[in-house]
């Protein structure tokens, strides 16, 4: 295909350009693409630039980052009703780039991308979490995972922390206060396939992919072209909950009771008593209750052949 057909607008968040192979990446796609280049400058940037895109435009969004910009990224499109005929190429230059890892590990590798022809398309799911805020009820679209509870109440904590503590002590710190804070919630799940009450919620994911946080196991059914969620709600005491992150990082939730799974086809509601935070792919979004729906095949995909 001639280079001048296709066209690509590239959106690199500014860690993105901080990585030692970036431009020679930017460079390397620039040799069969069309490309605009943009630097998103300030959180929600990249997903104005998608919602933005010129009418009739069919081509190629390359996301630069981790999750959160691809997350911005179709979050964008939509916004426009998914009106222009994309293809999202996510590019591991990010701290998280969960949803690549969980394809394939070598899709978390921007060698991958210099050294394979894009010519993989495919369709993966997507998830839309409706969730609280004091403008009313919201929602947002996701690609790893919609989240309340603890590891919710962390990345609120870290959001508070990062804007005078730098870095991985941040998050530490967060978990650290967590940690030393954390009182067990009651919790109430609407759904046809996995309904159930407790009064020691620790966390409840809806995952459209098998890692999270880097590469921990968070959902270990999880595949993004299933046509489902899996559903993961932990209904554990603090004590409970430490003696079984080993096996949780290792995917091997089977050995710790009171951890139901089930893959999500059909719409459900999550509430729990105090109100919890609600994240998604990292996004601290509003608050309990948190409505969750899966979209089979919504999002177009264009990857490494590997």
């Amino acid at each position: 295909m001639p280079k001048s057909v296709i066209s690509g607008l590239l959106v690199l968040h500014p860690r993105a350009t901080r990585h030692k192979l970036c431009w020679t990446l930017v460079n390397h796609l620039k040799e069969s693409c069309n490309l605009e280049v943009q630097e998103s400058r300030f959180p929600g940037q990249t997903r104005e630039l998608a919602r933005s895109l010129p009418v009739g435009f069919n081509g190629i969004f390359f996301a630069a980052g981790g999750d959160g910009t691809l997350h911005e990224a179709f979050n964008g499109w939509a916004d426009t009703g998914f009106t222009h005929k994309l293809r999202f190429c996510p590019l591991p230059l990010g701290t998280g780039n969960d949803f690549l890892f969980s394809i394939n590990r070598k899709l978390g590798d921007i060698n991958t991308f210099l050294s394979n022809p894009l010519t993989d398309e495919r369709m993966a799911d997507l998830g839309r979490v409706f969730y609280r805020t004091d403008q009313g009820e919201q929602s947002r679209y996701f690609c790893v995972g919609a989240t309340t509870g603890f590891s919710a109440l962390v990345t609120e904590r870290r959001s508070v922390l990062a804007r005078r503590i730098p870095g991985q002590l941040s998050y530490l710190m967060a978990l650290f206060l967590s940690f030393a804070l954390w009182k067990n919630r009651s919790v109430r799940v609407e759904s046809s396939e996995m309904p159930h009450q407790s009064e020691v919620f620790f966390n409840f994911n809806a995952a459209n992919v098998r890692h999270y946080g880097g590469g921990m196991v968070s959902a270990p059914d999880a595949c993004p072209f299933d046509g489902t969620l899996n559903a993961v709600s932990m209904n554990l005491t603090l004590p409970q909950a430490l003696r079984a992150l080993p096996e949780n990082f290792r995917g091997r939730f089977e050995r710790v009771k009171n951890v139901f799974r089930h893959g999500m086809q059909r719409p459900f509601e999550v509430d729990c008593l105090p109100a919890c935070p609600v994240q998604a792919d990292g996004e601290l979004l509003g608050r309990t209750p948190m409505r969750v729906e899966c979209f089979p095949g919504k999002l177009p995909l264009l990857l490494p052949s590997i």
